[in-house]
């Protein structure tokens, strides 16, 4: 088991909704024509997307949020 599965970082979840901010840009004309879908998959695949998260975001992206990294600074 790696160190990394026992410390969640949310990192999936941050891209998850990073991705679905970017299908929502891409649906701004209604509609993803070919050379929109091509590059959705592509960061798909480097954001680790799954197929059927992948579907999901497209069928509707309002479902996933955007969630921003907080860091936490000592002033």
């Amino acid at each position: 088991m790696p160190i990394s599965d026992l410390y969640p970082t949310r990192l999936h979840e941050q891209n998850k909704g990073h991705f679905a901010s970017i299908v929502k840009l891409a649906l701004h004309d209604q509609r993803i024509n070919d050379a929109e879908f091509k590059l959705l998959e592509r960061l798909a695949s480097r954001l680790d997307i799954t197929k059927s998260e992948f579907d999901a975001i497209l069928k509707n992206p309002s479902n996933f949020e955007a969630i921003i990294p907080t860091v936490m600074m000592n002033v």
